[in-house]
């Protein structure tokens, strides 16, 4: 047994060195005295805390598990084994860590909010509120919970809730920039625009340096030569800032310049924001490339089996295509019609193929089953009483062979528009999914608008009559007849309200937010002219 002395003196000596946050001190003299004392649980529980902070994640979990060796039962020994290993990328061990916890100490406020964030990572949001809802609770000043169950409540459109535990946790701390921000958010998708930017500023008078915040309120107003955020922008380029702050500043510039007419000036900070999210991506068209590939060598070799449509239930419109090619226009118009619910984009179909595995064998009834029951028990969760669900995921035009098959009754919606339309429109926004790598290089574009063009060739040649094909520019120029056409398509009776998108009061969480709210307008698919010099080349 180590001398009682020496053991104060040596817990006086890391104090001072976790004060000074010497942590590669604090590591050598624990690791010392666990040489003489290995069963001391503070000393394992500072060793494996000082590891953690000093990013050596799988030394802290070695030191964590010993510590769980000494006491089983501690609840904070298994709190922080769940957030070492969702720094390891482990978020399924990280939850059961974080349960146990909370087996142990049901009121442990930071467990709850760390499941819960787990199950938001997931898309499950339901199963997050629960959690929330006890982080705050038991530790009613815990104002991450508060904004998490707000965007919890916003992902489940649940918007009146959202807003209200924003605005509890306002009532915590007045000045608390993180509810202000998702506040900003909320309104904005709701079309509350002035709402909206007095948030945003409310958040940029506590941190002047938000470049995502400076973001998000240039992307909802129109940039002038007089514009304080323009002038702010410039100010923040000037400085030494992360990375992250610098893609957000350079975006902005480049939408502030085009929204003044500067295009040499605009493609050069998009071309800047691009190359940091690219890098940040690490995307390469060549995955694409075999995917692609590799969808079309299945689908002509195996036979698909078709499920017998379900009598009852919700019929989902899969609307598919390039980004920005003006399906959000085409989802406002459908959600305008009084029998349909515009889901916007709900990235339920990937989930489903991972959840039954059918890529491995499309040609299993019983794998389709799982992936048609899968994603129809996210249809079910939609808080709505429609019937027709029309799903905004453009990407899912990967997949028609597979919709086609496991959901007889369904339509798609293909929308196309003109090429460079596109790739600009593209190029120019800041996409939060990790999944768009391809927008963010000019050349990359290119390529993967090809590749969308010939699978979609390839599905009209399997599907001709499940495709049904609208044309953005045919769209604004024949509204009438091109909406009609398409609602008579989907199998509905006509509408007068589809005639009105702009009207139609409801979410848009798409980059897309603010044109919808507009009129449909003619002149909408030339602004890329105004940069066919940089657009011509694959090299910019």
């Amino acid at each position: 047994m180590p001398n009682l002395d020496l053991v104060t003196e040596i817990k006086k000596n890391l104090s001072s060195l976790l004060a000074k946050n010497d942590l590669n001190g604090a590591i050598i003299l624990t690791k010392k005295f666990l040489e003489v004392a290995p069963n001391d649980f503070y000393i394992t529980n500072v060793l494996a805390v000082a590891y953690f902070n000093d990013g050596q994640y799988r030394n802290a979990l070695v030191a964590n598990n010993n510590l769980l060796k000494i006491n089983a039962n501690s609840s904070e020994a298994h709190y922080n084994k769940g957030l070492i290993l969702s720094k390891l990328g482990d978020p399924g061990a990280a939850a059961t860590a974080y349960k146990h916890a909370i087996s142990l100490a049901p009121k442990h406020s930071l467990a709850h909010n760390n499941l819960a964030n787990i199950y938001m990572q997931k898309g499950d949001f339901e199963a997050a509120k629960p959690h929330l809802k006890s982080a705050i609770d038991y530790a009613p000043n815990n104002l991450n919970a508060y904004i998490n169950l707000s965007i919890a409540n916003t992902h489940v459109e649940n918007f009146e809730a959202a807003i209200h535990w924003c605005n509890q946790a306002l009532a915590v701390k007045s000045h608390l920039p993180a509810a202000h921000k998702q506040l900003g958010k909320i309104y904005s998708i709701l079309g509350k625009l002035d709402e909206a930017k007095f948030h945003y500023q409310k958040t940029l008078e506590s941190i002047p340096d938000d470049a995502q915040t400076l973001y998000n309120l240039v992307m909802i107003e129109k940039q002038t030569h007089d514009s304080n955020e323009l002038g702010r922008l410039r100010h923040l380029a000037r400085r030494a800032l992360s990375q992250e702050k610098r893609k957000f500043v350079f975006y902005s510039l480049g939408k502030s310049f085009d929204d003044l007419h500067k295009p040499r000036l605009a493609f050069h900070y998009f071309r800047r924001a691009n190359e940091l999210r690219k890098a940040e991506l690490g995307y390469d068209v060549g995955a694409d490339e075999t995917l692609f590939e590799k969808i079309q060598r299945s689908f002509s070799q195996k036979k698909i089996p078709n499920l017998v449509t379900l009598p009852k239930g919700k019929k989902p419109v899969f609307i598919v295509g390039m980004p920005r090619s003006g399906s959000t226009l085409i989802e406002q118009i459908l959600a305008s019609h009084s029998e349909v619910y515009g889901a916007n984009e709900l990235g339920k179909i990937d989930e489903a193929l991972t959840y039954s595995a059918i890529l491995d064998d499309i040609s299993s009834p019983k794998k389709l089953g799982k992936f048609r029951d899968r994603y129809l028990e996210h249809l079910d969760r939609l808080n709505t009483p429609l019937k027709v669900i029309v799903d905004k995921s453009l990407l899912n035009f990967r997949w028609v062979g597979l919709l086609v098959s496991a959901f007889p009754n369904c339509k798609i919606i293909n929308v196309r528009r003109d090429k460079n339309a596109i790739i600009w429109s593209n190029y120019k926004h800041y996409f939060e999914a990790g999944g768009l790598g391809f927008t963010t290089d000019v050349a990359d574009l290119r390529r993967y608008h090809e590749l969308y063009e010939g699978l979609m060739a390839f599905w009209d040649g399997q599907y001709d009559d499940k495709l049904y094909h609208i044309d953005y520019e045919q769209l604004v120029s024949e509204q009438s007849s091109s909406i009609r056409r398409m609602i008579s398509h989907i199998g509905l009776e006509w509408d007068p309200a589809c005639l009105l998108p702009h009207l139609t009061e409801r979410a848009v969480k798409t980059a897309s937010l603010s044109q919808v709210r507009e009129k449909i307008y003619a002149n909408a698919n030339a602004s890329w002219r105004a940069y066919e010099q940089f657009l011509g080349s694959n090299k910019i």
